[in-house]
Formats: structure tokens, sequence, C-alpha cells
């Protein structure tokens, strides 16, 4: 069963200076660009001299990464249901469209699927889950722009009516650049989370308590 329980944000009896084995952490590319750089200064502050390596991985390919050691730890969003063992809710989320122009809103159903759109891998299941639910009402997202990172978002929809749908976290910091507006989806969406997950047998690890309770504090709600 899911594991759901948080753990509260208390000091950790272990000493993290005494772990040195290496921690291989994939994260999503939505965690990388809104919690990555306050989840490193937390482990830069308290783990300075523990091996730290991060790979931007698909939630998708975090359970068989995990099971074959290339990761210990993963981070990412995903459906609830897709999420099974060794895996604890961080957040619920849903998603925001975001746009550039100046027209009123909000925009239909219809509206957002008529206009292009822009889009960052963040998560395989989401993304399909999302067009299968449009699909299910009679329509089809038509996207014309795939790009690499978060950050390029306002400067591709500045000046056009490119959508582009991402969780509402992102959207939430990409709004407070300027430039953009934010909007939730017209439609009931499926049950997503973001989703911290550790490989089997290592509950008791003193190292993954220690970071599961960081993540806890980081990418949890406040």
């Amino acid at each position: 069963m899911m594991k759901t329980s948080a753990l509260k944000a208390t000091p950790f009896s272990e000493d993290p200076m005494r772990f040195s084995k290496k921690l291989r952490v994939g994260v999503s590319t939505d965690v990388e660009y809104v919690f990555l750089q306050s989840l490193l200064c937390k482990l830069r502050i308290e783990m300075p001299k523990v091996p730290l390596c991060v790979q931007r991985v698909d939630p998708s390919a975090m359970p068989s990464l995990l099971a074959s050691g290339e990761i210990s730890f993963g981070i990412g969003l995903d459906s609830r249901s897709h999420r099974l063992a060794n895996t604890q809710l961080l957040r619920t989320s849903k998603s925001v469209v975001l746009r550039a122009d100046t027209g009123p809103g909000p925009l239909s159903l219809k509206e957002i699927c008529y206009r292009s759109h822009a889009s960052v891998n963040y998560s395989i299941n989401v993304d399909l889950q999302i067009n299968d639910m449009m699909r299910e009402l009679g329509h089809n997202r038509k996207v014309s722009l795939e790009i690499p990172h978060f950050e390029n978002l306002p400067s591709v929809l500045e000046r056009t009516d490119y959508l582009a749908i991402v969780p509402d976290y992102v959207g939430e910091q990409l709004v407070k650049r300027g430039g953009l507006r934010s909007e939730l989806m017209p439609i009931q969406e499926g049950n997503f989370g973001l989703f911290m997950s550790w490989r089997a047998g290592a509950d008791d690890s003193p190292s993954t308590r220690w970071l599961r309770s960081r993540c806890s504090m980081i990418l949890g709600y406040r």
C-alpha cells in the first residue's frame, strides 16, 4: 500500500555527517525548476561531505531505476493510482494554463485546444492523462513546440497566443517572474500528486530517512 503519512519536520536524530555512501537522486523537470535549489542548499549545509548525484528522470522511469539501483531516491509528479510501495505523497497538484496574451479570460476548453501549445516534458503519465481527458470531452490539444526547460516558457509565450499546461507550483513560480498569468484547467482532472520514492528495503536506512524528512520540509505543503 502507498505510504502517505508525512514525516514531521523535526531535528533528525542521526548525524548526517556520518553518511558516506553516495546519494543518487532522480528528479523530474518540474521538481528541478521549483525545488532543487532549496533542497541542494539544505543538503550542502547539513551534509557537506556526502557525495550527491542528481539526474533528471521522468517519473514513469523511476520505479525501474530504483529497482536497478541507478538511483536511490526519486521525486516527481505522477498519478496517485500509479504509486504503490516505498512511496510518500508530498503534495497534491492541479494543472494550470499559462498565457501571455491580454485577451479576456478565462479560456474555455475549446479555446485552449484551438490554440497552439508549448510543452515542457515533466511527466509522461500526467501528460497522457490530461490528453485522454480532453479527448473524452471531444477535444485534442495541439502541441506545436517542445522545449527542455521551464525557464524558457516566458520568452516562448511572449507576444504570442501560445499556451502551456504546467503543474500549479510551476505556474506560480513563472507568474512571479512577470509577463504571464495562469488559469486552472476547466476540466475535472485526475488525481495527481508530487511523490518521493525510495529503494525497497531502505525504509529504515538513516540516510533515506533523513532525506525523506528534508524533502517533506521543503517540498511538502507549508
